[in-house]
């Protein structure tokens, strides 16, 4: 029977009855299963018929998958490659370098079998292992002349540049035995594995304990094929042959040539490509499950070890994170307070190793959910960042707190992180204290309350004529401050900040416009907070003039910049001829500054020896 008809035979048997199935002792198993992706499982499906053919995926159609007792109806069939193990044994005997009646040697046929397939079967991607056992050179023990070679190069080369002694016994029963123990040393569950002895197979029989080798084989599910070499094959050598492969489950070839082998090598390049079954688990705790596949009375067991744990959830902000909002003036209202929102860092990690997708993200601030409007995205270390708007976000402590649930369910919630925030806004101007009221005068008789009101009013006509003489005597005396004539009122636009003054004697200070001689005409600024008023237990900078409050205005030096704020003045205070309001003013150099009746400049100039005094009498 060929191999086309044999082929056509398992798939009638296939399809048509059950229990011929079973007497063609057809081999299903499953390999190992892989839940890296999980609820996403997959697993191999090894099958082989009485020669190790596998099932193609269309006469795997049929079959009934089960995970822990319940039927699994939607799963997938796909071919995946996985690569076999194969290893040759030369038989290099006396007759190894005989040439045949075809023009070629037993070696030349045996050295173009392994090259072939390492030329037209191995996979280029490395999948495939090869080893080949030859006799030492003492010809007593075995050796390897590649061990698990995975380049068809390398493969051609070694067989290709091997010389075998000459003339001498093969220990056959060592070279066997050692590649046996090895492909037992590299057994993946699930990868096809076998062994081509390539021999004139008639004298094998007595070269080895041939049910020793059967046994160790058998343990491990390890085809033992056959290539006979030689122009001719006797009924002794194909005996020989079929005695060490059929109970292996293998099949032997006579081969003059090397194309002779490839139904050999069609059988292990199907096997290379395995059949792998996919489908999404309904498991959602941890545990040990069967997982069982059928075909008719064909059964293949295997058990899934699941270890399912919740998401752990982080916060990648500081334990105690203090965030400082900050205005540019008194008034600057809290929305437009910086920073307007803050990012926060999540990350999710998996204890059980298997990651899987996000369903729901809750962000909670002082047990309030906060609105997400969409899912977010975590990134592949799975990382999001939430933004939390600052806008409402007055002095104080807050609580944050984030929940995220899996595609299983499993939910996981992050350890609270508080953070502080702290708002900051320049001080407002000194507000002017309400005036004292007078009290109300007792009501009198007519006749006594004219008397007393000549009286009062002779005196107060008195006491102001003596003032007004007083006062014509002092202007005569000393000249005020002169105040500049009036300008139009002026718009001024966006202000730069005031430089800092350095270590060049660059130095602020206020000037007095059209001071007389012998007053001070220039008052340094010191520090960083400057006081102006009438009464010198109240500001720093004295002006004596009764147009000036007791504490009328201040300079502040803030961000590398000087400021002007009115202290809530009766006659107010002006910057380039603009009434200040509650709001502070950005000064620059020469700007004008009215005080009252009292008019200033502020400079920032070079000051060989400025004057240290800091008072103006009148």
């Amino acid at each position: 029977m060929t191999h086309h008809l044999r082929r056509l035979c398992i798939l009638l048997i296939l399809f048509a009855t059950y229990p011929v199935l079973a007497q063609e002792e057809i081999e299903l198993r499953i390999g190992q299963v892989n839940v890296s992706q999980f609820p996403t499982v997959r697993f191999n499906l090894f099958s082989a018929d009485s020669r190790r053919v596998p099932l193609t995926i269309s006469e795997l159609q049929n079959i009934s998958l089960r995970e822990a007792g319940v039927p699994i109806p939607d799963f997938e069939l796909t071919a995946v490659p996985v690569g076999v193990d194969i290893v040759f044994v030369l038989d290099a005997n006396g007759d190894y370098r005989a040439v045949d009646l075809s023009g070629l040697s037993r070696e030349e046929v045996a050295t173009q079998t392994v090259t072939r397939f390492a030329e037209r079967v191995m996979s280029p991607s490395g999948l495939d292992r090869v080893s080949i056992v030859v006799a030492d050179e003492s010809n007593e023990n075995g050796r390897f002349l590649i061990q698990d070679n995975s380049n068809p190069e390398s493969v051609s080369q070694a067989i290709n540049s091997y010389n075998p002694p000459a003339n001498a016994p093969v220990p056959l029963d060592s070279m066997m035995t050692m590649a046996i123990e090895h492909m037992a040393d590299i057994q993946e569950n699930g990868r096809f594995q076998a062994l081509l002895l390539l021999s004139d197979a008639g004298r094998i029989h007595g070269q080895m304990e041939y049910e020793t080798v059967i046994t160790q084989a058998q343990a491990i599910d390890l085809p033992l094929y056959v290539g006979v070499l030689g122009t001719g094959a006797s009924s002794d050598e194909t005996g020989n042959a079929a005695g060490l492969s059929a109970p292996t489950r293998a099949d032997y070839l006579h081969i003059p040539g090397a194309a002779e082998i490839d139904p050999i090598y069609l059988i292990w390049q199907r096997q290379a490509n395995q059949v792998q079954v996919t489908y999404h688990s309904l498991l959602r705790a941890s545990g040990s499950y069967p997982i069982s596949v059928n075909i008719g009375p064909l059964l293949a067991n295997t058990t899934v070890e699941l270890t399912l744990e919740p998401p752990e959830v982080s916060l990648e902000l500081e334990p105690e994170e203090t965030i400082r909002r900050l205005g540019d003036a008194p008034d600057t209202p809290l929305s437009e307070l910086v920073p307007t929102r803050l990012a926060i860092p999540v990350i999710v990690r998996w204890p059980d190793g298997l990651p899987r997708q996000i369903t729901a993200v809750n962000w909670f601030v002082d047990s309030q959910p906060q609105p997400l409007p969409d899912l977010p995205n975590f990134d592949e270390d799975g990382r999001i960042q939430l933004n939390w708007p600052l806008q409402t976000a007055d002095t104080g402590s807050y609580q944050h707190q984030v929940q995220v649930v899996d595609e299983l369910g499993l939910v996981g919630d992050s350890e609270p992180v508080i953070v502080t925030v702290e708002v900051e806004r320049p001080l407002p101007p000194t507000p002017t204290p309400l005036p004292t009221a007078i009290p109300e005068t007792a009501e009198l008789p007519a006749s006594v309350g004219s008397t007393n009101m000549l009286l009062l009013m002779v005196v107060v006509g008195g006491v102001a004529f003596s003032l007004l003489i007083f006062r014509l005597y002092r202007r005569r005396q000393k000249r005020p401050a002169i105040q500049p004539k009036r300008k139009q009122k002026q718009v001024v636009g966006p202000r730069e900040p005031v430089a800092v003054p350095d270590q060049d004697g660059l130095i602020p200070f206020l000037e007095i416009i059209d001071a007389r001689p012998g007053t001070i005409a220039r008052i340094p600024i010191h520090g960083d907070s400057i006081t102006i008023g009438r009464d010198e237990t109240a500001a720093q900078v004295i002006l004596n003039d009764s147009s000036v409050s007791r504490l009328h205005a201040r300079i502040r030096r803030r961000d590398d910049a000087y400021w002007l704020y009115d202290e809530g003045s009766t006659s107010g205070t002006s910057l380039n001829y603009e009434r200040l309001g509650l709001a502070p003013r950005l000064l620059n150099d020469n700007d004008a500054i009215q005080i009252g009746r009292i008019s200033l400049r502020f400079r920032l100039s070079t000051l060989s020896k400025p004057e240290d005094k800091e008072e103006v009498s009148e």
